[in-house]
């Protein structure tokens, strides 16, 4: 993916779908953010949808999105998964997001180090806890993107029609790095998207990993739609949480 000249950023999708109300709840419950203050265009949304496992009342799980403007005017672009359902992996997931985005406000925006600490975090109070994650900060004048992939599924990349999976630097899950993250980096050109997911999106019992990763991409070469690609992928009854986040360069 390379820049013909400075895009202007906006991630889009279909409506939002936010987890149930309550205390656990740490999805955006908007699906758009104000104009950056670089002078970008940039919207940030995504859709999550709770799997039925039933295993609590509320709907709670351990997928995440989100999104945010840092003070150097770049985007904080985030998918995480931590395994399990219920209110464990709810609370997990609040500490996780919550300590990441504290840190890539400390770090100002170095994806790295921020995710160097969020590890060390992870080891010492979620022990047990398992996560993966996709971290990328944006850089909306150029379309760069500096990312850590941390035992995470790679995401797509699209463009007039086209759908590949990125070819991504790879770091084992969060609570098992041994040393600090190897950072990525990718360019998102005029008219590309990037689609981040999780893997309850794709991973199906009894069905073959390969298989549904083609799916996906021959179903997001088709359509973008946020909504459609999730009603595609899980039907009306996946047991585990699915969410996205799509990002497009204009």
């Amino acid at each position: 993916m390379t820049s013909r000249r400075p895009p202007r950023c906006a991630a889009s999708s279909s409506r939002c779908s936010t987890a149930a109300p309550g205390p656990t709840s740490a999805l955006p419950s908007r699906c758009s953010a104000p104009p950056c203050r670089s002078g970008c265009r940039s919207r940030t949304a995504g859709r999550s949808r709770r799997g039925t496992a039933p295993l609590t009342a509320d709907g709670s799980g351990g997928d995440w999105y989100d999104t945010f403007e840092l003070a150097s005017g770049k985007v904080a672009l985030v998918v995480g998964d931590v395994a399990g359902h219920g209110l464990a992996a709810a609370s997990s997931m609040n500490q996780l997001r919550n300590g990441l985005r504290t840190l890539l406000v400390a770090h100002d925006g170095a994806v790295g180090p921020a995710l160097e600490a969020l590890d060390r975090l992870a080891k010492q109070l979620l022990p047990a806890e398992m996560a993966t994650l996709w971290a990328g900060v944006l850089d909306p004048a150029t379309g760069v993107m500096d990312y850590v992939c941390a035992g995470h599924l790679a995401p797509l990349v699209l463009h007039d029609g086209e759908a590949k999976f990125a070819d991504v630097v790879r770091n084992p899950p969060l609570g098992f790095l041994r040393e600090g993250p190897e950072v990525g980096r990718l360019t998102i050109g005029p008219g590309e998207s990037l689609l981040v997911f999780s893997d309850g999106l794709v991973e199906r019992r009894h069905a073959e990993l390969t298989r549904r990763l083609a799916e996906l991409r021959s179903t997001a070469a088709v359509t973008l739609d946020l909504e459609v690609l999730e009603h595609r992928m899980t039907g009306l009854e996946s047991e585990d949480d699915a969410t996205m986040l799509l990002v497009t360069a204009s």
